[in-house]
């Protein structure tokens, strides 16, 4: 019994072994697959899952180095086995213990960046810049080269030659088919806890708020039909109300322009018969008429002369 329970206990080691080392194949890949893509790494807590690190991979390791050194103003360097790390300080006292991002690079292409959540975001915000940064620089440099002689660096490999492999035999064949299979387990783990957290966190109300929201847009729209019904029913009154005053109108026009024909009509024909009756007095005076004696006419003069 307890030599079964010692060979299950091996068994499931070597199968955690197996499933992390195909996690980490699997990153690997993903990372030399997508060159110069920020990547970020979470850790699972009881509040959620929360920022841990951004990792990218690059085959211009050194320029971008460089690039880092250049950018922020305070820089802790030191080597370590297969590459280097920066410390980015907050002043020039370059206090290590208290760093506001740690970045280990590896001269196989793997830059980590680490630190809280603000400067994690801090940084994936100027990650853009610093990238086209580097472009830049990699056209003037053809070939990725330490800019300094630090020993404490090892030369960069080369990543093309990582993809050349031995044909493949039975035992190898055999491998993959056990990390494919850890890779599956360790999808359908990450499934289930995020599935146990949903169902352990708090409920989702997006779907009843989504609900009110349309039973609110609902009597919205009803309320607005409403209103432009009792606005179109109040102009169909006021255009009665119009119609009426427009004949109304026509009415006492009309009743106008008769009468003032009427007046016209008077006033021509009273018009015409003065006119008749001036004609015909005219026409009954005499040829001649005596007029007053004239006050120049000659007069006998009765006054005798001298005798």
């Amino acid at each position: 019994m307890q030599k079964r329970t010692s060979q299950l206990s091996e068994q499931r080691e070597e199968r955690l072994i197996i499933l992390l080392n195909a996690k980490d194949k699997h990153k690997e890949k993903t990372l030399c697959g997508n060159p110069e893509v920020l990547f970020t790494d979470y850790a699972q807590q009881k509040e959620g899952r929360k920022k841990n690190n951004l990792i990218f991979f690059t085959d211009s390791i050194y320029i971008w180095k460089d690039t880092l050194c250049s950018k922020y103003a305070y820089v802790s360097r030191e080597g370590i086995g297969s590459g280097g790390r920066l410390q980015i300080c907050k002043d020039e006292h370059l206090d290590k213990d208290d760093p506001l991002l740690t970045i280990t690079y590896y001269t196989k292409g793997k830059v980590m960046v680490q630190g809280n959540e603000a400067n994690l975001e801090s940084f994936q915000e100027a990650f853009p810049l610093l990238k086209a940064e580097v472009d830049t620089k990699r056209i003037n440099v053809p070939s990725d080269v330490p800019s300094d002689s630090e020993g404490d660096e090892s030369p960069i490999e080369n990543p093309n030659t990582l993809s050349i492999s031995a044909p493949p035999t039975p035992a190898s064949s055999n491998n993959r088919l056990k990390e494919s299979m850890a890779l599956l387990e360790l999808d359908f783990a990450e499934f289930k806890e995020r599935t146990q957290a949903r169902q352990s966190g708090p409920p989702d109300n997006t779907l009843q708020q989504l609900k009110e929201d349309l039973q609110q847009l609902k009597s919205d729209n009803e309320a607005l039909a409403s209103d432009l019904r009792g606005s179109v029913e109040a102009l169909k009154q006021e255009n009665s109300v119009l119609r009426v005053q427009l004949a109304k109108v026509r009415e006492d026009a009309e009743c106008r322009e008769k009468s003032f024909t009427r007046q016209v009509q008077h006033l021509t024909e009273k018009l015409s018969s003065v006119l008749t009756m001036t004609s015909r007095e005219t026409q009954t005076l005499p040829a001649s008429v005596p007029g007053p004696p004239s006050l120049l006419s000659t007069q006998p003069n009765n006054t005798p002369g001298p005798s």
